[in-house]
C-alpha cells in the first residue's frame, strides 16, 4: 500500500478453530491465502462486528478487525455466505449516490412549505426541520423521480435505500421503502422509525419487479421512496 493512493480491498474469510481460511485482494489481485488456519480467536464461529481502525482482539464478540490501523475508507460492504447474491468477493466495484430529482408518481405525503415533495428530500446532506415531508395515515406513499448513475455499463449488486426519518409523537410508527418499476409499487421491509432523526437502510440484493440482479437502466428509470405502514 502506497500513501496517497486509493487500492480496493477485499477480504473473504471462513472463521474455525481448523478449518479456518482467508483470501486478501488488492485490486482483484490475490495478495495472500491460507487455509485449514485457526483464524478463531474467541469462543464464536463467528463476525457480528466489524470496525475499521485499530483491530480489537480478544472482546470475545467475534469482531473481525482492520486490515490496516489507519487511512481513508469508502465504499464499505459486507457480504456471507448466505442467499443467492452478494454471497462471495464481489470484485473490483465501487457505491453510488442517488438523489431525488423530479416529482414522482404519488405525493401523497405533505410538504412543509411551497415547494414539490421532492424537493423536500433532495439535499446531499439532510437538513432536518428546514424542509420535510410527512404523513400521520397509513397507507400514504411519496415516491421521488432519480437522477441518472454516472455509469452506462457494469453490474448493480444491490440497491440500498436510505430514509432520513424521526416520529414526532408517542407511540410506534413504521415506514418501508418504496420502489415503483414499470407502474407497480414494491414495498420493502418494515422499518420502525425512532424519535430522533436516523437514517433507516434497506437493501435489495434483486429486483422485486424481475428477481434477478439490476440493470442500470432499470434503476435509472425507476422511482424510489417511502411508505407509512403504520
Amino acid at each position: 500500500l502506497t500513501l496517497g493512493v486509493w487500492f480496493y480491498v477485499e477480504l473473504k474469510a471462513t472463521i474455525n478453530n481448523t478449518t479456518g481460511s482467508f483470501t486478501l485482494r488488492l485490486g482483484g489481485a490475490t495478495e495472500a491465502t491460507g487455509s485449514g488456519v485457526d483464524t478463531q480467536t474467541t469462543a464464536n464461529a463467528y463476525a457480528d462486528t466489524i470496525r475499521l481502525g485499530q483491530a480489537a482482539g480478544g472482546s470475545g464478540d467475534g469482531t473481525v478487525g482492520a486490515l490496516i490501523n489507519e487511512g481513508d475508507w469508502d465504499d464499505l460492504y459486507v457480504c456471507d455466505t448466505s442467499g443467492a447474491a452478494n454471497n462471495d468477493l464481489l470484485g473490483d466495484m465501487r457505491g453510488l449516490a442517488n438523489f431525488a430529482d423530479a416529482a414522482g408518481t404519488t405525493t401523497a405525503w405533505t410538504p412543509n412549505g411551497a415547494v414539490s415533495n421532492y424537493q423536500c428530500v433532495d439535499e446531499t446532506t439532510p437538513n432536518d426541520e428546514t424542509d420535510y415531508v410527512s404523513s400521520s395515515t397509513a397507507g400514504q406513499v411519496d415516491t421521488y423521480g432519480l437522477g441518472n448513475l454516472s455509469v452506462v455499463t457494469g453490474t448493480v449488486a444491490f440497491v440500498q435505500t436510505c430514509i432520513y426519518a424521526r416520529k414526532d409523537s408517542a407511540g410506534s410508527r413504521t415506514v418501508g421503502r418504496v420502489f415503483r418499476i414499470s407502474g407497480t409499487d414494491y414495498v420493502g421491509s418494515t422499518l420502525n422509525v425512532p424519535d430522533s432523526y436516523s437514517y433507516l437502510l434497506d437493501i435489495a440484493q434483486v429486483s422485486p419487479a424481475t428477481a434477478v440482479a439490476f440493470t442500470i437502466a432499470e434503476v435509472n428509470a425507476m422511482e424510489a421512496g417511502v411508505k407509512a405502514i403504520s
